[in-house]
Parts: structure tokens; C-alpha cells; sequence
């Protein structure tokens, strides 16, 4: 069995690079899922998961494949221009 942190993402590319995304789009949240409950909305832009910065769209999928339902997992975002930090436990 494995999480889920009930949300889609798409890359955001930084603009140094053409590789590393500086970010994952949140496109759409599943409503009353994990990072629903979590207080993420449609257009946050995830920038860090477990302590890690974003290092790939792949990174949020690992997680929650490596991780149990129920497991706590610190997501850091920036909504508009402020930066945010949520616990999501995952479903």
C-alpha cells in the first residue's frame, strides 16, 4: 500500500534552467483529499517535499510510493508571493 497526496502537478521550469523545475504547479486537488485537507489550492506552486527542494515531477510520485497511508509528509509551496508550509497526511 502506498500514499497519496490527493493532487496533480506540472512542472515549473526555473529560469536558469531547462532541466530542474524551480517548482510543481498544483493543476488540481482532489477535493476533500490529503492536500485539500491540508489547506493547497489549484495554482500553489510546491517548492519543497520532506525538506527537500523540488528536484523533478517524479519526486512527489516517489514519495508517496515510499510512503504509507497516513504518514505526515511537510510540503513548503508559495502561494502569490508569500511562501507557506503544510503537513499532509496521505491518504
Amino acid at each position: 500500500m502506498h500514499g497519496d497526496f490527493g493532487l496533480s502537478v506540472v512542472p515549473v521550469l526555473g529560469p536558469n534552467s531547462q532541466i530542474t523545475p524551480s517548482g510543481l504547479y498544483v493543476n488540481s486537488i482532489t477535493a476533500g483529499g490529503p492536500a485539500a485537507q491540508a489547506g493547497l489550492q489549484r495554482s500553489d506552486i510546491i517548492t519543497a517535499i520532506a525538506d527537500q527542494p523540488i528536484s523533478g515531477a517524479d519526486q512527489l510520485q516517489e514519495t508517496s510510493l515510499t510512503k504509507r497511508p497516513g504518514t505526515t509528509v511537510a510540503v513548503e509551496f508559495r502561494r502569490g508571493n508569500e511562501m507557506h508550509t503544510a503537513n499532509i497526511v496521505l491518504g
